[in-house]
């Protein structure tokens, strides 16, 4: 019996342990809080989802660079389990609860030659990849999860393997061992009268942990939910150490709390605005940035009049109070699912300012002052109310998409669209028909850029290269076209209050077509904003939810539905190599080294989800989900 499957036998016999004895580890040095810190000075690791706090995904290595990456090749592979081994034999039922096989979107962490990789099912696997010629199980970890979202991955920091998991659970694991040092339960409790969570039927861990040493010396590790719809969602933060809850931020404010007066009827108690995203983390400022799902109902605003704070927004958290620093939100009572959750670039531009960036998904990429965010006494165009937080210190803004639509553009002074009227219940854009809103343009033909189907970019990680002083991103230049309708496009969910009980209403959605004009790739200067395409797909019917992973080689590697893990050179953005793995792909991938040896990774596969449903053109059905190295041989 080989070992993988030796491995799977011994999973069904012990469900819910660690897995031990499957390959004879070495003693590896404890990942400490200061090596964090300084991640970029161990590109041969990759100790962060996103490679550091600042969430560049740019490697330092360049053994494998554009000279030589054509003569790549696969070096293992490893099936990671996923459903084809689960021992307690979970049978979600519901696309609201992860029906069907959930994608798998982990990405793994290097530590030492020691490899760490989640599945969909937060299954945590630690693999020995020291050999560069196979990957060989250390242990194995279930939760036996009751429910699930898709997972991005752990973390690491000083002797323990991090997890964020199922109803949700924070989880600390001994890296050495597998074996569990707490599991702390971080289902909300009762609140009536103050958020839906309670009544909702899944309250699931969907963003990736991150752990850190705060300001006021604590070991913290947080954990963000969200993907469910009606109900209030939160970010936690519970010790490191102990597993003790310390502070919990919902990202909609209960009454008497700063923000609750941009939702003006009850529609905040069945608010979904999921904490989705990976989090970057400033020691300088003590917070973490951290990105918030759209408002539900997604496509009706006029159900939900006000603002809709914090939906749609980027906000700043300290991360020994979980008090908000600062925020700032996209588009106020906004209609397209306009989710902000990829990932916040943090830097220093060239006069010394430290700045934060991000790609937002309805087409522009925005820049923010890191410092000067948290000071008080800044005007806030969307006050409205008492002891609000800071707005966001907004720099500038640029677009990346080839056409905008929804807004003449972006307030130069504010950051905030040039429609937006502080004074209006309900926002009208410019891709409403009439000056008027939704609701007065059922059966009005409409077009909006970019398409909000299938929007610029969203959790499908960005780059930030600062030697080149660029940003690149994964981008769809699709646009919508059709005629407004009215149409349930959800199934309600009992929730308290005001609620309970009863219905959602018919949301305003859209019949029509996507005009698919592909995916791509595009890199913005720091300093100027210049968009320059780097790559193009002609086909139009592949989608990308890999993101992408820079080097200092010169390369940029990413994935597509099709199974397709391709390479491509900065500059050029020519395809310098290939690879298909038979499955579709949805996690991004990573870059590492052994003994002086480059290696680079990706898992692929899981993601069948309905599995009555038609693929996409171009798309592959999941199968089993596997972590594939590539390397040069010797």
């Amino acid at each position: 019996m080989n070992a993988m499957k030796r491995a799977g036998a011994i999973a069904a016999a012990l469900a819910g342990t660690a897995l031990a004895g499957l390959a004879t580890p070495a003693a590896a040095q404890g990942v400490s809080y200061q090596r964090l810190l300084n991640a970029d000075a161990e590109p041969h690791n990759w100790l962060m989802v996103d490679g550091n706090y600042s969430q560049h995904r740019n490697s330092g290595l360049t053994q494998i660079n554009k000279t030589n990456v054509s003569k790549m090749q696969v070096m293992f592979a490893v099936d990671i389990c996923g459903w084809s081994c689960t021992p307690n034999l979970f049978k979600p039922t519901g696309r609201s609860a992860g029906g069907g096989h959930g994608k798998e979107e982990a990405i793994p962490l290097v530590a030492d030659g020691f490899l760490y990789v989640e599945d969909s099912l937060s299954k945590v696997s630690k693999i020995d990849v020291r050999s560069g010629k196979r990957g060989e199980w250390v242990w194995r970890y279930d939760p036996k999860v009751t429910q699930y979202r898709n997972r991005k991955g752990v973390a690491l920091m000083n002797d323990k393997v991090y997890v964020c998991a199922g109803e949700p659970r924070a989880i600390a694991l001994d890296a050495m061992t597998g074996e569990p040092v707490y599991e702390t339960s971080l289902m909300a409790p009762p609140q009536p009268g103050n958020t839906a969570m309670a009544a909702m039927p899944q309250q699931g861990a969907t963003a990736p942990p991150n752990v850190m040493r705060t300001a006021g010396g604590k070991n913290v590790h947080i954990c963000g939910r969200g993907g469910v719809h009606a109900g209030n969602h939160s970010i936690d933060a519970v010790d490191a150490d102990t597993g003790k809850l310390l502070w919990r931020r919902y990202s909609t404010p209960a009454p008497g709390e700063p923000g609750h007066q941009t939702w003006q009827n009850a529609a905040w108690m069945t608010n979904s605005s999921g904490f989705w995203s990976h989090n970057a983390f400033d020691p300088i400022t003590n917070v973490i940035l951290a990105g918030t799902g759209d408002a539900w109902p997604s496509y009706d605003p006029e159900y939900r009049p006000g603002d809709n704070l914090f939906a749609g927004s980027t906000m700043a958290i300290d991360v020994d109070t979980g008090a908000v620093k600062w925020y700032f939100q996209y588009i106020q009572n906004e209609a397209y699912d306009n989710d902000s959750v990829n990932n916040i670039h943090l830097w220093t531009d060239r006069s010394g300012k430290r700045v934060a960036s991000t790609f937002a998904r309805a087409g522009f990429w925005y820049v923010f002052d890191l410092d000067e965010g948290i000071k008080t006494g800044r005007a806030n165009p969307q006050a409205g109310g008492t002891n609000m937080p800071n707005i966001g210190a907004f720099v500038r803004a640029h677009q990346y998409v080839d056409e905008v639509t929804w807004t003449k553009g972006i307030d130069p002074k504010t950051g905030l669209a040039v429609e937006y009227d502080p004074n209006k219940a309900h926002q009208v854009y410019l891709d409403y028909a009439n000056n008027a809103g939704r609701r007065a343009n059922v059966g009005k033909p409409m077009y909006h850029c970019p398409d909000w189907g299938s929007q610029s970019v969203a959790m499908s990680p960005s780059v930030l290269d600062i030697e080149r002083r660029i940003a690149y991103t994964v981008t769809n230049d699709s646009c919508t076209t059709g005629n407004y309708v009215t149409a349930v496009r959800e199934t309600a969910v009992p929730i308290m209050g005001a609620f309970q009980g009863n219905p959602m209403p018919a949301m305003t959605a859209t019949a029509g077509d996507n005009i698919p004009r592909g995916f791509g790739i595009v890199g913005l200067n720091l300093e100027t904003g210049a968009k320059r395409k780097i790559f193009k797909d002609a086909s139009t019917v592949l989608d990308n939810e890999s993101g992408l992973l820079g080097t200092a080689g010169g390369l940029l590697m990413s994935a597509w539905s099709n199974g397709e893990v391709a390479v491509y050179d900065k500059d050029t953005g020519t395809k310098l190599w290939n690879f298909f793995t038979g499955t579709n792909i949805a996690a991004a991938p990573i870059t590492y080294s052994v003994d002086g040896r480059q290696y680079f990774a990706i898992v692929a596969g899981g993601g069948r989800g309905d599995v009555s449903a038609a693929p996409a053109p171009g798309a592959q059905l999941g199968g089993t989900p596997n972590l594939w190295v590539f390397g040069l041989r010797e």
